[in-house]
């Protein structure tokens, strides 16, 4: 199946891929989070041991002997039982996958192969087989993505933690929020890809397309949102709750707006990739520094 078809057969089952996405992300983020609550002495021994083959490897043997002082940096916040542990090298590995799978996605927008005849044939068959209901439902789930909607959350959460003395909160989530912008719109102008040329389009919007600015907004905001409120939660239901909600949240607002034919299929994609580049990058800048602040723990 080329991407052309794929775009269409998809455009046509939208709702119904919709929900086996959905419930695939609730059962690996549930599946995932037991995992790590169960195993966790077995992936740490793995870690350990995983750790212990690198560093017998000749490059790192080469770096070590070169580079003494940096090397006892790196092992210090690198290894598994180090600095951050477990939590720090997993967060590296999320952030260059993040940046490899957005960088694919642009190398291939940009050559006009496959993913663009999918991008277009997939936003043709959804404005094709859409209808005035789930048009009206999507556009009420798009403002929930807005810009303006995000910067009230904001607002909202900077009086919140004011209110409360979360000093370092307010600091961590003022940089996810002004980064998260920026970072959106410079990569717009980076790439400048049109948005989707629909006839009778259901909403026009301004701006270039990828990626997009919804998808990157609304994972950010509400997975800090939501990774505060773990910081503040112990119990599991609730957690469970919270990632439920968000994940729900996050994919339809970028469902929406494939749905309303204001972006592509990788643009949403891209989006979510660029976004949780940034998110990582935040939350572990954040647990660095509160690690700082309670050096016996």
């Amino acid at each position: 199946m080329d991407g052309y078809q794929a775009g269409t057969f998809l455009g046509q089952h939208a709702i119904l891929a919709l929900g086996l996405v959905l419930f695939s992300l609730y059962a690996a983020a549930i599946g995932l989070w037991h995992l790590l609550d169960r195993q966790q002495g077995k992936l740490w021994n793995f870690a350990e041991a995983t750790w212990k083959r690198l560093q017998r490897s000749a490059i790192l043997s080469a770096f070590q002997h070169r580079f003494p002082r940096g090397w006892v940096m790196v092992t210090h916040r690198l290894s598994p039982g180090g600095y951050l542990g477990l939590h720090f090298t997993v967060s590296i590995c999320v952030l260059f996958i993040a940046a490899a799978i957005f960088f694919l996605l642009a190398d291939e927008v940009g050559e006009q192969d496959w993913l663009v005849q999918f991008d277009h044939a997939l936003s043709t068959s959804l404005h094709k087989h859409s209808t005035f209901a789930t048009v009206g439902i999507f556009q009420i789930n798009s403002s929930l993505g807005d810009a303006s909607t995000l910067t009230a959350i904001g607002l909202l959460v900077i009086v919140g933690l004011v209110v409360t003395r979360r000093w370092q909160l307010v600091f961590v989530w003022v940089i996810a929020l002004l980064g998260v912008g920026f970072l959106n719109e410079s990569l717009k102008n980076t790439f400048q890809r049109v948005r989707p040329q629909l006839p009778d389009p259901w909403i026009v919007e301004p701006g270039w397309s990828f990626p997009s600015g919804h998808a990157m907004g609304s994972l950010v905001v509400y997975g800090m949102l939501a990774y505060f409120l773990s910081l503040m939660v112990t119990n599991r239901t609730l957690r469970y709750c919270i990632i439920l909600i968000t994940t729900t949240l996050v994919v339809t607002i970028g469902f929406s707006r494939i749905y309303l034919g204001v972006h592509y299929f990788s643009d949403v994609v891209a989006g979510y990739c660029a976004a949780t580049f940034w998110l990582v990058l935040v939350t572990t800048g954040n647990d660095v520094a509160r690690r700082h602040r309670q050096p016996g723990k």
